[in-house]
């Protein structure tokens, strides 16, 4: 069975850029590209994941860089309903389940809130 080559750098950013483009919006979507493990843990469960999203009125992801085979940084951007607005520099890790590209692991490296 051939092997599937590891993601770029550049698939590894634009992977990541895909998945906040999806959101606050297509939460379905969303959560499908998280592994079993980063729903079981940092998202806690699918309710917590829907709860968190629904209190988010837009979010960008600026500053994408991937580095290849699993990391990406990116600075996350989240303004929520109430109008505050976070501003996050976080890194993930990115993993190849099939041919599918999910995050793994994400830890936020700092933190900004106006």
């Amino acid at each position: 069975m051939p092997t599937t080559p590891a993601p770029t750098s550049e698939e590894l950013a634009a992977f990541l850029s895909g998945y906040y483009a999806l959101l606050p919006s297509d939460t379905d979507a969303g959560w499908q590209r998280l592994t079993e493990q980063f729903q079981t843990g940092i998202a806690r469960n699918r309710d917590y994941y829907e709860s968190f999203w629904g209190d988010v009125q837009t979010v960008t992801a600026t500053e994408v860089t991937g580095s290849a085979p699993e990391s990406v940084e990116a600075t996350i951007t989240y303004v929520f309903s109430d109008g505050r607005a976070v501003v996050e520099r976080t890194g993930y890790r990115i993993v190849r389940e099939g041919i599918d590209l999910k995050i793994d692991d994400s830890t936020v490296l700092s933190s900004d809130t106006g």
